[in-house]
Order: C-alpha cells, then structure tokens, then sequence
C-alpha cells in the first residue's frame, strides 16, 4: 500500500531505526538511527530510543537531497497530460524530494507573475518539492531574451528553452553574459538548427556550440539529455580544458537503443532519439568514468491516444520520474556492479551543486529531505502502478531489483510504501 501525503502528526514525529548512510567523502556505509519530532532531525547516532512511531528500515539505504533536474508538469494549460499535483506526487513515490521543471507549458513560464503562481500552487501539495525555471527566450520565440534580473529576484534559479533549443547564437552568447556570475543555471537543449532532430549531427553540432560558447564568456553551462558518443566526447575534452560545463543522461538513453527498441513505434518516439548500441555502451561507460555528472528523466508526460498516433504525428516523449530510481539501481548497480556512491551523486549532490540548491545532508535543527530504497526488494511496475498521468513509458512492464521505501520532505513523509 502506498500512502501519499496523509494529514498526521506520525508523519512528522517519527523514529527510524537501522537505517544505511553513506559516507560520500570516504565512500563507505554507517548504520544509524534517526530522530525526527514536528518535521526537525533532533539526533542521528547509534541508537535511540525513544516511545514515539519507529519505522525499521532494516539497513536499507538512505539518499540525502534526491533532485531529477528534467521534468516537464504540463501544468498550465497541459493538464489532461499531468498536474502539478500529479507529477509532485510520481516524484516522490519514484523516489525525488525535489524535482526541476521546464518551462514549456501553454503559457510559457517567462515571467515573474507565471513563476510565483506556479511556485504558489506546487508549494500546497504533498510531494516532491519544485524547482521552477523559467524561459531563456520570451515565450520560447528564440527570438528575445527574457528578463533575467526581474525572475531571479523573485526566486528563480534555472533557465531553459528546453523542448526547443535556442538556434541564435549571437543570442545565446548573449545569454550567457547576462547570466555569468548571477548564480543561476542554464539549463541547454543543444540542437542545431536545420537538421532534424533524428540526426546524430543535430545533437553534436548544437553540443559543440554550447562548449565553445561556455568557453568563450566563461560562463558555466549545464547540457541536457546526452545521446550520441561524439557529443559526450566533446563534452570530456571541454571538461578537461577547464570549460565549465556539466551534463546529463537519461535512463532510456543508456539502456535502450536500436537493438533493443522499435525505432519507428511511436512509443519509442523521443528527442535526442534512441541512438545505437555503441552509444548506449559509451555513454555508461563515460558515467562509470565520472565524467557525466547527472542522470534526469526527462520527464514528458502524454495521453495514450497521443502516442498511438503514427510515428511522424506522434509527440516525442517519455514518462520517467517514477521509475529512473529503481531503473538505474538494477540496471547501473545490480546488474552491472557500478560504483554506487556515483549513482548516488548523480540523483543527489551532483544535481544539487548544477542547480545551486541547499545541499541539506542530515544535521540536526534543520527540516530534512530524503529518500529510502530497498536494494533487495524486487518489485514488478507496470502501467497500472504509475500516479503520473502519462502512461507512456519505454520500460514498461520492468522488473526492478529495488524499490523505493520512502520519501520524506522537509521533515515530512510525503510517500511511504508500506
């Protein structure tokens, strides 16, 4: 039974017992309790004892600070595909406290009154928390800049024309020089203009361009949803020289491809497309070396009927937030024995640091967010199973190796699978 966001004290006021930290620095595990009364952590240690609800989480593991930094809520204006209380609530049962969104809903969130209305409403619901971004073009026209002083000062942090791509590159330079140095993210869909997103050379040419222009003014940038082998090889290079750029890979690019998918079902539709099998095994093995710092979901939520349209109408997209967790601990961890503490990072502190968030850990005095996952319990998902409205998911029915336990948000356990 999962429980969602119920309206009880014991969902403040709570004992975990046996619980696996990780150590990040050393990368090794301590066993501790965890206290935690009215939402606060009053003591981690040893043992505690204490007569008020005691969960046993019988040593199974505990992530500080889960951020997906891809997400798309489709709300406003989309929500026959998902609501912010639809997607809020996918996030923390797959797993996430926090959750980045993109800012192509109808309207487009390109300014302050959009920003702190969405940021209003997210902020009553019992889920994952959000992170909004806004636009980098007005109404994602790729045309005029948006008004960066204005959004930052009312709480935004991340920007994004992600779902398109910004083709000027007089423009994004532009962009870019404006947002240096402000502490805000940028957040790229790297893509060239006039070749279609199907081709491997859309994605490589609009990654190299975005290096040279992070190089250029200095300025750090974030590249979205990697694919191809080239573009994560010009990614390492830049790295490597110092150019201030980090990346992201999504679940379905690193384990399904043309050997293993319909490339032309429009169930397998998404933008970057599946790649090859080379690049699937490229791009693990440029995670496992540390040099791709995130793994997103690239969440994008559609209806049944609009996926089973023909391929060239079809929308492109996967449904993704709730199942990347217990994804990449079968697949990265169980299955191919990855170093876990760089599974961790890349759904944690990494994603933290990109997004300049808090990076909570578990200190006393402070209102936590963290996620429990049972690294031995098998679980079957299917359709039927997701809270996210889209339905439209390359890996299911999966049968994961793990399944999340629990999420708790600001001192509050928003998600419990019990």
């Amino acid at each position: 039974m999962i429980l969602m966001g119920l309206e009880n004290k014991k969902n403040y006021d709570f004992l975990i017992k046996d619980v696996k930290v990780p150590d990040l620095k050393n990368e090794t595990f301590i066993v501790r309790d965890i206290l935690i009364l009215k939402g606060i952590l009053q003591e981690i240690s040893a043992k505690i004892t204490n007569d008020i609800r005691v969960i046993d989480a019988k040593k199974n593991l505990l992530i500080s600070d889960t951020i997906d930094i891809h997400v798309h809520t489709r709300d406003p204006g989309l929500t026959h595909k998902e609501t912010l209380e639809t997607v809020l609530k996918a996030s923390a049962r797959g797993g996430f406290s926090k959750v980045v969104a993109m800012p192509n809903t109808l309207p487009v969130i390109d300014d302050k009154e959009k920003y702190l209305d969405v940021i209003r409403r997210a902020s009553k619901i019992k889920g994952a928390r959000l992170f909004q971004s806004c636009s980098l073009s007005k109404d994602l026209s790729g045309k005029t800049l948006n008004d960066f002083e204005q959004l930052i000062s009312a709480g935004c942090s991340c920007f994004s024309d992600d779902g398109l791509a910004l083709y000027d590159s007089k423009l994004m330079e532009r962009a870019m020089r404006s947002l240096k140095g402000s502490g805000s993210s940028l957040l790229l869909h790297s893509q060239s203009e006039g070749i279609a997103p199907e081709h491997a050379n859309s994605e490589i040419f609009g990654v190299y361009r975005d290096v040279l222009l992070s190089e250029l003014t200095d300025c750090p940038v974030h590249i979205q949803h990697v694919s191809k082998k080239e573009s994560i090889e010009i990614i390492v290079k830049a790295k490597e020289r110092g150019v201030k750029i980090t990346c992201e890979v999504c679940p379905h690019h690193l384990f399904l491809n043309e050997s293993n998918s319909d490339l032309r079902s429009s169930d397998f539709k998404v933008n970057p497309p599946l790649r090859t099998k080379l690049d699937s095994k490229e791009l693990i093995k440029y995670f496992s070396s540390g040099f791709i710092d995130v793994i997103a979901s690239d969440h994008a939520p559609h209806t049944s009927q609009e996926k089973k349209t023909s391929y060239e109408e079809a929308p492109y997209g996967f449904s993704g937030v709730e199942t990347l967790i217990p994804v990449i601990f079968s697949e990265l961890y169980k299955k191919r024995d990855l170093n876990i503490f760089k599974i961790i990072r890349a759904i944690s502190i990494n994603t933290s640091k990109i997004i300049n968030a808090d990076i909570k850990g578990l200190k006393t005095g402070i209102r936590p967010d963290f996620t429990i996952v049972d690294l031995d319990k098998e679980r079957m998902i299917n359709k039927e199973a997701l809270i996210s409205k889209g339905k439209n998911n390359p890996f299911l029915p999966y049968k994961a190796e793990c399944d999340v336990q629990m999420t708790v948000v600001e001192g509050e356990i928003v998600c419990q699978n019990l």
